[in-house]
């Protein structure tokens, strides 16, 4: 009888346990985070090279996008976003996404695209990682490599 009871309470651990675990990685956050060039990349890149000597210079003086970020939600919860960014190799130096709406949630399984800009007559970036933080401060990190570009 005692091994029958020691049985039942080591079953219901494992249930109670289960269920507890199951309802608590259901809650968490989980984002991919990946990047790409722009699909405009080789016409921006020309266009920012154009010289402050040419006529065409002053009608097209403002950033252009070079790179985008995709973040997917790949959890179970919608994902506020606050802060998407790089970090540049043989620096501490980070680029700021500005053009977060912070109010916008990415919807469970849905995806989202940030742009990473450069102003005209600035180097190329050298990208070592890409990161996105939530809302309660979670930071998700991808290393860049030569072959993510």
């Amino acid at each position: 009888m005692e091994y029958l009871a020691l049985v039942v309470a080591i079953l219901t651990f494992i249930v109670t346990y289960s269920q507890y675990n199951h309802n608590h990685k259901s809650q968490e956050v989980k984002l991919k985070v990946d990047i790409k060039k722009h699909v405009m990349y080789k016409y921006n890149i020309e266009e920012l090279q154009i010289t402050q000597e040419n006529d065409v210079f002053n009608d097209y003086s403002h950033p252009l996008p070079i790179y985008t970020i995709i973040v997917t939600n790949i959890g179970n919860v919608p994902v506020y976003i606050q802060e998407v960014g790089v970090t540049l190799k043989n620096s501490t130096k980070k680029r700021k996404v500005l053009n977060i709406n912070k109010e916008e949630h990415i919807a469970l399984n849905a995806n989202k695209e940030y742009s990473i800009l450069l102003n005209r007559q600035e180097p190329l970036l050298d990208i070592k990682n890409v990161y996105v933080q939530d809302q309660t401060g979670k930071k998700f990190n991808r290393v860049v490599t030569s072959s993510t570009l």
